[in-house]
């Protein structure tokens, strides 16, 4: 009898022993809260309709995160506001639920571009909010007033396309050519300008990883094409926009 109890002592340790091993391996990745946090007490529109930093975004009397302007991504349940912070822009919408124990992303609605692919992607050079939410901040009768969340600014990280807003070549003839490199898979756009159909200015053709442009008409400063010209480069959820100038 007695061995008996010793081994169903040992089971139960055992037990014990490999779900407390089996807890702290679903935490691994998890090193809380990363530098620059900041914790918000964001009260609904009902009592006092905090906004979450620089955006319009506050929650309403459905107890609903709400944005006219900006864009929310539900990304679901994570440990913390540090967990799954690269662009999540799927399901974007103006009205989602706050819900604890979720992270959400705040994106301007002009840091995001729909290219012809039909694929949306945030600007490489913007900035969004990373959202957690703690816990609802409740009233006398134990309803929602608003929550406590936790953000931090995030930017996305895509080191394979070039820099927002980088020069990358300059044209002064008919039929000059410049080679870009840029990753596989990458779609690339032609921005309008106003005066004139660029259409008919560039052919771009896309080589593996190379982005070719050659310049079609001939500079004129009274006709164009002159000036300043942007390409639109997207790799997965990012883009890019880089600049082109025809001189006359």
């Amino acid at each position: 009898m007695k061995q008996r109890k010793n081994n169903l002592v040992v089971l139960i340790l055992t037990a014990f022993t490999l779900g407390t091993i089996l807890y702290s391996c679903s935490n691994d990745e998890w090193e809380g809260d990363p530098a620059g946090t900041i914790t918000l007490n964001m009260m609904n529109a009902d009592n006092g309709k905090t906004t979450l930093g620089n955006t319009n975004t506050y929650i309403n009397t459905a107890n609903n995160f709400y944005s006219a302007n900006d864009f929310i991504a539900e990304i679901g349940k994570t440990y913390g506001v540090g967990e799954k912070t690269t662009p999540y822009i799927s399901n974007l919408a103006h009205e989602v639920a706050v819900t604890p124990g979720y992270s959400y992303q705040i994106f301007e609605s002009s840091a995001l571009r729909e290219f012809p692919s039909g694929k949306l992607a945030v600007n490489k050079g913007s900035e969004y909010y990373q959202v957690y939410v703690s816990s609802y901040i409740n009233d006398i009768n134990d309803q929602p007033k608003g929550a406590v969340v936790k953000y931090i600014t995030s930017y996305p990280n895509n080191t394979s396309l070039p820099e927002s807003d980088q020069l990358i070549g300059t044209f002064n003839n008919t039929e000059d050519q410049l080679s870009v490199k840029i990753p596989k898979g990458a779609e690339c756009v032609l921005g309008e300008k106003s005066y004139e159909d660029t259409s008919s200015v560039f052919d771009m053709w896309i080589d593996g990883t190379a982005l070719n442009i050659v310049l079609m008409k001939a500079p004129n400063y009274t006709k164009g094409p002159w000036g300043t010209y942007y390409i639109y480069i997207r790799s997965n959820d990012v883009y890019t926009k880089v600049e082109v100038e025809v001189h006359s």
